[in-house]
């Protein structure tokens, strides 16, 4: 299968202070095929979701290199990493970043807006992922009306509109019961089997990451691990 993501010597530094740098990756090397499904484990702080935000192009490395789908990410232009943040990724929250006044036709079809899609094409699609993450008639409901796992319901259907080839889910049940969180895994594994989409998700807890195919585990900013548990 194609590489969907290299990471080549990935390294990550902040300034803390004047003279002082805190290094928080340190040479990270992974590829992830297309139709992965992978967690990126590690504890507080070990720099899982540095890793994340570089992956997702929210930010960039000190050092190393980052190829998306073959394409050398840290010689794209701002413009084109906004599209891959619009259209080829699709991100998921802990805490949902629902719009509270919003309906859910206009909180999972927000992404398309700024594609420039019409509304009553937006308005069709979004209804067409809300189904899919079963929550078919609740179309007009505000995201205040909900329990915890629907809202990230919504969120993987909003997640999910645009079509992306992958999806990045940082601690995406980490404020959901443990009845809730099988629910939404089982969801990512429906999503990776039956749309092919590739899916990452962050995780500082073993038994989520058993539910993915694959583990990398991050720990001071190293890989310490990378395995297939199927």
């Amino acid at each position: 299968m194609a590489k969907v993501i290299e990471l080549k010597n990935i390294n990550k530094d902040y300034m803390t202070g004047e003279d002082i740098t805190e290094k928080v990756l340190k040479n990270i090397s992974f590829s992830v095929e297309s139709g992965e499904f992978l967690s990126i484990m590690g504890p507080s702080g070990s720099g899982k979701s540095t890793c994340m935000n570089i992956i997702g192009c929210l930010d960039s490395a000190t050092s190393g290199s980052y190829y998306l789908s073959g394409k050398d990410v840290f010689k794209m232009t701002s413009n084109e990493l906004a599209y891959i943040r619009n259209k080829t990724i699709g991100f998921v929250f802990q805490g949902f970043n629902l719009l509270a006044k919003r309906n859910l036709i206009d909180n999972v079809s927000m992404p398309l807006v700024y594609r420039g899609v019409k509304k009553k094409e937006r308005q069709e699609i979004a209804t067409e992922f809300l189904s899919k993450v079963n929550l078919k008639g609740y179309e007009k409901y505000l995201p205040t009306q909900l329990s915890g796992g629907m809202k990230q319901r919504v969120a993987i259907a909003r997640a999910i509109a645009s079509s992306p080839e992958i999806i990045l889910a940082d601690e995406p049940t980490g404020n959901l019961d443990s009845k809730t969180s099988f629910e939404i895994l089982k969801l990512f594994q429906e999503l990776n089997s039956t749309m092919g989409i590739t899916v990452i998700m962050i995780t500082h807890e073993a038994e989520i990451a058993e539910t993915t195919n694959r583990t990398v585990y991050i720990k001071d900013g190293k890989i310490e691990y990378d395995k297939k548990l199927s």
